[in-house]
């Protein structure tokens, strides 16, 4: 399954490792503001509102150890940034890397069968299906990115 000038595949996988990496980087950080802290109690994030600070993104520990991740000046915004914390983005790139199991599954069924119809329209209609995925991690139908640059 190939994108333009280069594989779908590898570019999802490479940008699913990217979005995984920036929100493990972002546990670390907490772990280090919260010393001790275990990694799954910091990868979810939430709205505090103190009167004397205003709102802001914060992580709790496993001991209830607040740390501020991010001030947001405003609800809406802390409200996005919460809903998109490091555990509910890992959940994403887990969803996303059983979806690129399964199409890889259905592409070799495919490749085996070729003269079946059934495996042609699902090998298709997956490579549609992966296309889509990719377009939530930047991929706009172009040639992707050259290997090394960043994936936003």
């Amino acid at each position: 399954m190939t994108a333009q000038g280069g594989d779908l595949l590898a570019w999802l996988d490479n940008a699913i490792g990217e979005r995984e990496r920036m929100a493990q980087e972002s546990v670390e950080q907490a772990t280090v503001n919260l010393a001790g802290a275990e990694a799954s109690s910091v990868s979810v994030w939430r709205v505090i509102e103190r009167p004397a600070t205003g709102t802001f993104v914060a992580t709790c520990d496993q001991w209830d150890r607040v740390a501020e991740v991010v001030p947001t000046y405003g609800g809406a915004h802390a409200e996005h940034i919460a809903a998109n914390d490091p555990a509910s983005v890992l959940r994403r790139c887990a969803a996303d890397r059983k979806l690129i199991a399964e199409v890889r599954r259905t592409a070799a069924n495919a490749k085996y069968h070729p003269s079946s119809e059934p495996y042609a329209a699902w090998a298709e209609a997956m490579q549609r299906a992966l296309e889509l995925v990719a377009e939530g991690y930047g991929w706009t139908g172009q040639t992707p990115p050259i290997e090394g640059d960043r994936v936003t």
